[in-house]
């Protein structure tokens, strides 16, 4: 797809600011964040005190009201009385020390009793880099991609890694920029904070995460039928009409009972809901194939549509996107998600409203469940149940679903389409 990443101004970051803890919608049905911890180390100079626990590191200490690394290494994990659900936050605004060479810094989660096993979501001074790192007996491996370049971290930025079931999503001031499946470490644990080489914490949030489970399925497509365009014979698809001057429309070809992009002709593929009703707050869910995105810098996608028009033109798209190109630092990865609204002009044209780097060490395997949700002016996109990334934007209020995919070679499966509740 012919996606400009900048349409306006290609040395600008478009994306509105996402606070990712529900805000901007109906509460609901969005990423739920409940703090039960604070500290703004605002308190004499020594020990961080009775609440926390360096396990076996070097605790930070507090210098200046704010929480200070040792040179030799620093972690902390609240030990307070909470009690953390196995899914979980931790969020902190850096500090005045932030920039000192061969530091680092960051939030972290699902810390054991020792500290040793964690996850951590850490800015690294030098390139600048950020990543999301898995502690495992008390050894640090990166688990997310670091070919890009990272914007400065400066003080008052806030940093928030969240775990939720396998996925770990590191956040820039509200804004989602990478995220990670795994699972080497339990559930369980506590959310904490991670320092070195006196780099400075001003202030550091705790507490529970969870996706509620919402939305009711009215209609569903399986593909289970001959070769052929996903809507012959079919009484409620039609293909799309959006057309951005550059690739044209076909109906999304089916083979061996998967949407296949491979197969059609160069252009978008891709097919929306007609000749039903459906109301306004919605979601659309369609499963990776088994010809999954590639990680070697090929523009292809497969995503989800919801509120396209009664024309077929216009609506937004959520997608796992497949690309390797220049720019902010969250589409410069081989692997993104990302959120679109789609405009009919002359031409038709897309806007990019949110994107995150996915963690491009593997694809998504086959069956992973991309679902993007419509609600008031709260559009999210939430992958095998969990919300990664919310938009607001009040452009288009009602529709029906769909799917679109673009070539060269990927497949979808197992389409779902409800109501929101």
């Amino acid at each position: 797809m012919s996606f400009n990443p900048f349409p306006n101004d290609p040395g600008a970051s478009p994306y509105p600011n996402n606070p990712g803890s529900g805000g901007g919608g109906t509460p609901s049905v969005a990423l739920t964040l409940t703090p039960l911890a604070t500290d703004t180390f605002n308190r004499a100079d020594g020990s961080l005190g009775a609440f926390w626990s360096g396990g076996s590191d070097v605790a930070p200490t507090i210098v200046s009201n704010e929480a200070k690394g040792q040179a030799s290494g620093a972690s902390a994990a609240w030990n307070g009385s909470n009690i953390w659900a196995s899914d979980h936050y931790s969020k902190i605004t850096v500090g005045s020390a932030h920039a000192i060479a061969g530091g680092y810094e960051g939030p972290t989660t699902r810390s054991n009793a020792t500290g040793q096993n964690q996850y951590a979501a850490l800015y690294i001074v030098g390139t600048p880099n950020f990543a999301i790192y898995k502690r495992v007996s008390g050894t640090y491996t990166n688990i997310t991609n670091t070919g890009f370049v990272f914007p400065v971290v400066n003080t008052g930025d806030i940093v928030m890694l969240v775990s939720e079931g396998s996925q770990h999503t590191a956040y820039l001031n509200g804004q989602p920029c990478l995220t990670v499946y795994d699972t080497a470490i339990a559930p369980g644990g506590s959310p904490g904070i991670a320092t070195f080489n006196a780099m400075t914490i001003d202030a550091w949030e705790g507490g529970n995460a969870q996706t509620p489970v919402v939305g009711t399925p009215l209609q569903t497509d399986f593909f289970n039928r001959a070769n052929n365009g996903m809507s012959v014979g079919q009484a409620h698809w039609s293909p799309l009409t959006f057309n951005d001057g550059t690739f044209g429309m076909v109906d999304c070809p089916i083979v061996s009972n998967e949407l296949n992009t491979g197969a059609g002709a160069t252009g978008h593929n891709g097919d929306y809901r007609t000749s039903e009703s459906w109301v306004n707050d919605h979601y659309s869910m369609l499963a990776a194939g088994s010809v999954l995105i590639g990680t070697g810098g090929v523009a292809t996608f497969i995503g989800a549509l919801t509120r396209v028009q009664p024309a077929g033109n216009a609506g937004y798209l959520a997608c796992i996107f497949g690309n390797n190109t220049a720019g902010d630092f969250r589409t410069a990865p081989p692997l993104s998600y990302r959120i679109y609204r789609l405009d009919h002009g002359s031409p038709d044209s897309s806007t990019l409203l949110q994107a995150c780097a996915h963690n491009n060490l593997v694809a998504d395997p086959a069956t992973t469940q991309y679902m993007f949700v419509s609600q008031g002016s709260r559009q999210s996109l939430r992958i095998n149940g969990k919300e990664i990334m919310a938009i607001t934007d009040s452009t288009y209020s009602g529709g029906t679903p769909g799917v679109l995919l673009f070539p060269p070679n990927a497949t979808g499966d197992s389409w779902t389409a409800g109501a929101m509740a």
